[in-house]
């Protein structure tokens, strides 16, 4: 590639620095939470993002149902934002796979979590309140189809609570 120079200064011209700085700033600004969950808040866009932290308020455990009949059931792992998940579908079928929770937009409520196996894209929209997240829809669904779940919501100004589990 080949950028414009001012003249004899062997600099990058003003409006080269512009493009620059137009291409750099979407790269850093969607690099998304912070990945070794030291809590910085990003910004994407202008939506600013919970926290590590903060994330994990989002409940222990989500029941989820699924497009095409499967159901599933996600458990956190303690601390983390990192969710062990198991589904059952049609005829019994059962799939595990892990489900990283990776944004929350704290404006539009907007959650994003990556799938590992099928690198796949859970989006949706939480209302951590009332426990649940809606109008989800993930990038290998086809058109029209979505998820959701439901979860105990872990809101405590002392940060996240843990739950008693029944054996």
């Amino acid at each position: 590639m080949t950028t414009n120079r001012t003249r004899g200064t062997g600099r990058p011209s003003a409006a080269a620095s512009c493009l620059l700085l137009a291409l750099a700033v979407p790269a850093i600004l969607l690099a998304g939470p912070d990945p070794q969950g030291q809590g910085a808040r990003q910004i994407i866009g202008s939506e600013p993002q919970a926290t590590a932290q903060q994330m994990t308020t989002l409940g222990t455990v989500w029941e989820v149902a699924e497009c095409c009949g499967w159901s599933g059931r996600w458990t956190r792992r303690p601390g983390t934002n990192v969710f062990d998940a198991r589904w059952t579908g049609p005829k019994g079928v059962v799939a595990t796979d892990t489900i990283t929770l990776k944004s929350w937009g704290l404006r539009s409520n907007k959650v994003v979590l990556a799938r590992t196996k099928n690198q796949g894209t859970y989006t949706g929209t939480v209302s951590p309140e009332a426990g649940q997240v809606t109008g989800g829809t993930a990038s290998w669904y086809p058109a029209g189809a979505t998820w959701s779940a439901r979860f105990e919501p872990l809101l405590d100004d002392k940060g996240p609570v843990t739950l008693p589990r029944r054996r």
